[in-house]
């Protein structure tokens, strides 16, 4: 038995769909004239800009909802995945040096000071994130973390 399914925002199966992106135009109204037949020849339909904002020269940032015209036959989708079994500390280090037979070497490093500088922190310092332990307080780990490149 099929089951169509399409995104929706206000009315089920309407349609309506957020999509955010950048061009490399200055915010204006034709650039969110731009946006807007961008998203028609994406096959979009009634595309209207919620948002437009200038993060750099010659660059716009926007939000914009419009919408999707195919449905898609879930009943079709058919997918696999993979399956693997959650480590603990011990059992990570234990694995590494019994499959290492060295100390595993990490560097995190990332452009920018953005919310990547955040994300390589906690997976790197010590105290980590979510109560699972950072790369550096594993002894068989040798964790360095560069930092931002501004």
């Amino acid at each position: 038995m099929s089951e169509m399914i399409k995104p929706y925002g206000d009315t089920f199966n309407d349609g309506i769909t957020q999509l955010a992106f950048t061009l490399p135009i200055e915010n204006g109204a034709k650039a969110r004239k731009a946006a807007e037949i961008y998203l028609t020849r994406l096959n979009f339909e009634n595309p209207a800009v919620a948002h437009a904002e200038k993060i750099a020269n010659n660059f716009t940032y926007f939000v914009v909802f419009a919408r999707a015209m195919p449905s898609l036959d879930y009943s079709t989708v058919t997918a696999s995945e993979v399956q693997t079994a959650e480590l603990d500390f011990y059992q990570i280090n234990n694995l590494i040096k019994k499959e290492l037979n060295r100390k595993m070497a990490v560097v995190g490093a990332t452009m920018g000071s953005d919310a990547h500088t955040v994300g390589i922190d906690a997976i790197i310092n010590m105290k980590g994130y979510n109560q699972d332990y950072g790369l550096e307080r594993y002894p068989e780990i040798n964790a360095l973390n560069i930092g931002a490149e501004e």
